[in-house]
């Protein structure tokens, strides 16, 4: 599993990237809370609840 910790300008932690085995993304927010996940094999993007947000990774839109 790789991870990517997402920062602002002056350093401050915004969120983490995780990305699984299965090619799956997950991305967390600053306090660790998942926000959503990107599945490229179906290239769809899914919030908390697991409701489709839209085609393609749109992870970091759910940050803000």
């Amino acid at each position: 599993m790789a991870k990517e910790i997402l920062r602002d300008r002056h350093g401050n932690r915004l969120g983490e990237r995780e990305e699984h085995a299965d090619g799956k993304v997950t991305m967390r927010d600053a306090h660790g809370n998942r926000v959503g996940t990107f599945s490229p094999r179906e290239n769809v993007t899914r919030d908390r609840h697991g409701n489709r947000v839209g085609q393609g990774d749109l992870l970091n839109r759910l940050l803000f």
